[in-house]
């Protein structure tokens, strides 16, 4: 196992609504990066909204520490 990787956990990954830019904000703080996008996935109050797809790598996880 990999070392400083808890539990052994190579890769994690998150969706979050494009519109929610704090939630982005956060996420990158934390050392995520944004991998891609999937358009109009989300109807939110009558309007379409894009997804945010975002990832963290186990070996940038242990970079940033």
């Amino acid at each position: 196992m990999p070392q400083g990787t808890p539990r052994g956990v190579h890769r994690v990954s998150l969706r979050v609504l494009a519109g929610n830019a704090r939630a982005i904000a956060c996420y990158s703080k934390c050392g995520f990066v944004e991998e891609g996008r999937q358009p109009e996935t989300a109807c939110v109050n009558g309007v379409w909204q894009d997804d945010v797809i975002m990832g963290l790598l186990d070996r940038e996880f242990d970079q940033r520490r």
